[in-house]
């Protein structure tokens, strides 16, 4: 199952306030690699980088260099792919994220974003949910 995380995620896990629905769903990640395939762009880890002190955001790098992740740049996701969600009148991160894991092709979009992505699921060609309700359903 092909995933993006938002930012949050990453947060949540590797950051001094844990949730620990987040740290599970990066545990059950790490441990089924060859259940999972995740992808991340640029602008989330420069979020991820903006709320976490170094040490915490080199422990994701690890995790990310561990799974053998690499980053996507910015650069390289159609435009077209935003502009479309922010149309839908999503905020500009937020449309890039949706744009994002529609490009990558992505099956789920797992975000704690609930008053802008998770609430808004019928927008989306993708499953989005949070943490704890991607592992209710595929734990």
């Amino acid at each position: 199952m092909h995933l993006v995380l938002d930012s949050n995620e990453f947060i949540f896990s590797f950051g001094t306030e844990r949730d620990p629905s987040s740290v599970k769903l990066l545990v059950e990640i790490s441990l089924r690699p060859e259940v999972y395939s995740l992808s991340i762009c640029r602008p989330i880890i420069d979020e991820v980088g903006r709320h976490l002190q170094h040490r915490q955001l080199s422990e994701v790098y690890g995790f990310l260099d561990i799974l053998g992740i690499g980053i996507d740049e910015r650069w390289i996701v159609p435009f077209e792919f935003a502009e479309r969600y922010a149309q839908r009148g999503l905020k500009s991160g937020d449309a890039f994220i949706a744009g994002y894991t529609e490009w990558v092709g992505a099956d789920c979009l797992i975000s704690e974003n609930r008053a802008d992505i998770v609430s808004q699921a019928a927008l989306f060609p993708f499953k989005v949910c949070t943490a704890e309700q991607f592992l209710k359903k595929h734990r």
